[in-house]
């Protein structure tokens, strides 16, 4: 016969580190949609997911509907829309 043991702690999201709740840390050239950024006690950077690179001029991202279609009615002239 098997016998298993295990700690389970049992708290509020701030009461534990990224690490501890299989989150990753963002680095400084990464980002966490703001939704899956957990409230954990030790980093403002903790992502329920993978970190996407950063883009320029955008603090946090959000996911977008993937229903959503974009149509350029009039395009500066010069641009190759292919």
């Amino acid at each position: 016969m098997s016998s298993y043991e295990w700690t389970v702690r049992v708290g509020s999201m701030n009461e534990f580190t990224c690490s501890e709740v299989g989150g990753n840390i963002c680095k400084e050239d990464e980002m966490c949609y703001i939704d899956e950024i957990l409230g954990v006690k030790d980093t403002e950077n903790c992502c329920a997911s993978k970190c996407t690179p950063k883009f320029d001029g955008i603090e946090r991202c959000s996911k977008l509907d993937s229903g959503i279609k974009i149509t350029l009615k009039e395009p500066k002239s010069g641009i190759n829309l292919i």
